[in-house]
């Protein structure tokens, strides 16, 4: 290349360099309030978990006796204090409480002489596995000896005979000991703990001033509260028993 197409090449860049130059400094600074043109709300703006937080730091909230709810992420949504404040612990120890009865079935003949091979051969039919107390599992409500009320009731229901966690799970609640019974939805499993309940709530003497429940359960969902309610109430049949349901 020559030397004065060299020169020339680079006036031009010189004066290319300058006008842009020039254009940067005569530009004038951008406003504030355009900038929300071009402005990302999903980014800038705060979303409602922020404005909270924003909101708590500009409000302290006295926490000495609140209650912090939390969401499935573990992240604080709201500080509610409380109306109520909490009972004091109970010392069960310093209580003596009356004893009662835990054990409501006596095996018929036929039960207790069943050997283990009819007993593994039932419950391999009816797909029973249990870990634990050996107690044979019972294929008819007759054997159990309940009353008639209560045997009605079951009728009604719709039971001609105890499903397979039926026929593990009375015997063994019935016999006084704890369980954990897993089974299939619609399998029967809130009979299995509602008729032992109801034979034990009926043994108990009336209760008196300030007596709480003979019985609770706890359920995780408001329908199933509902309906463990309903079931209780076709199963306590003519029994003046008090069916209460806490939400």
């Amino acid at each position: 290349m020559e030397k004065g197409q060299q020169s020339s090449s680079e006036d031009e860049l010189d004066r290319f360099m300058k006008m842009i130059n020039d254009k940067v400094a005569n530009k004038e600074p951008e406003r504030p309030e355009k900038r929300h043109e071009n402005i990302r709300d999903d980014i800038e703006n705060m979303d409602d978990q922020e404005t909270f937080y924003k909101y708590l730091e500009e409000h302290p909230v006295d926490t000495s006796a609140a209650i912090e709810e939390y969401d499935s992420e573990g992240e604080l949504i709201n500080v509610i204090k409380p109306k109520i404040m909490p009972l004091e612990p109970v010392d069960h120890s310093k209580i003596e409480y009356k004893t009662f009865e835990k054990k409501f079935f006596k095996p018929h003949g036929d039960i207790v002489n069943m050997s283990q091979d009819l007993i593994d051969k039932i419950r391999y039919e009816m797909s029973i596995s249990i870990q634990g107390a050996n107690v044979a599992p019972v294929v008819s409500f007759a054997y159990f000896n309940f009353d008639e009320i209560l045997m009605e009731s079951i009728r009604n229901h719709g039971y001609t005979t105890p499903t397979a966690i039926q026929a593990q799970g009375l015997p063994v609640v019935l016999s006084g000991h704890d369980m954990i019974g897993i089974a299939q939805t619609g399998s029967g499993k809130t009979a299995t703990y509602l008729i032992p309940m109801l034979v034990h709530v009926g043994s108990q003497p009336k209760l008196g001033k300030d007596d709480g429940p003979i019985a609770l359960i706890v359920a995780p969902t408001r329908e199933l509260c509902q309906q463990i309610e309903k079931e209780t109430g076709r199963l306590r049949g003519s029994r003046k028993f008090s069916v209460s349901m806490h939400i």
